[in-house]
């Protein structure tokens, strides 16, 4: 669930895991074959389609969403909707994730609307290694390349975020309060493979996940 991350001995020991990188072997086959792979584009990316990250792609730097593996003793993937203003072709999406414990494998995905919850997927891209550490400093962004896909206007998306990586222990980081209305979240108690989403009861500004579709 949505919690006030504060390192602690507490959250670093979920994962019961030392960090280290996860080999694109440890994948199993055919498990990316719609995905494209994280790539280090750039930020200043002209025409978002979406993006509520604040002034130099800061976000909320000190609690977000929890973002943990099938092997840690909460399994969890979150979701944060958007709705585009404008049909566009988009490539990439950048979300504030930070790694705290675990293997580094964060699959991002892009999912269609299903009566205001997550529904199909459409698109993904993984990030293999190099997740950064979370920190209190907005440097753990990480954007994933994703097929081509076109969004339409005035219809609602979701972006979520999830891991192959059993141990992983990571952080989905707020949104600046004053830089979005917030949109719909979610979360799915469960690892990779969840599907039972529930929409989360209260959404103050703040609670807005940072993101960014291009």
């Amino acid at each position: 669930m949505i919690k006030t991350l504060l390192l602690s001995f507490a959250a670093l020991a979920l994962a019961g895991s030392n960090i280290s990188p996860a080999p694109a072997s440890g994948v199993a086959p055919g498990a990316f074959e719609n995905a494209a792979h994280a790539e280090h584009a750039p930020l200043h990316t002209p025409n978002p389609v979406f993006n509520n990250f604040g002034s130099g792609h800061s976000y909320w730097c000190c609690s977000g969403g929890n973002v943990a593996g099938d092997t840690t003793s909460s399994p969890e993937m979150e979701a944060a909707a958007f709705t585009p203003a404008v049909s566009q072709t988009v490539h990439h999406i950048s979300v504030a994730l930070g790694l705290i414990s675990g293997d580094t494998i964060a699959d991002v995905f892009l999912y269609a609307d299903s009566s205001g919850l997550p529904g199909n997927e459409i698109a993904f891209g993984v990030v293999f290694s190099g997740l950064p550490n979370f920190t209190y400093s907005n440097s753990a962004i990480v954007t994933v390349a994703i097929p081509a896909t076109l969004l339409a206007a005035s219809t609602q998306y979701w972006v979520v975020v999830g891991t192959d990586s059993g141990n992983m222990v990571s952080e989905w980081n707020y949104s600046p309060h004053y830089m979005n209305p917030p949109g719909p979240t979610a979360y799915c108690l469960g690892g990779i493979n969840c599907t039972t989403w529930a929409a989360y009861s209260s959404n103050p500004a703040n609670q807005a996940f940072a993101l960014k579709v291009y």
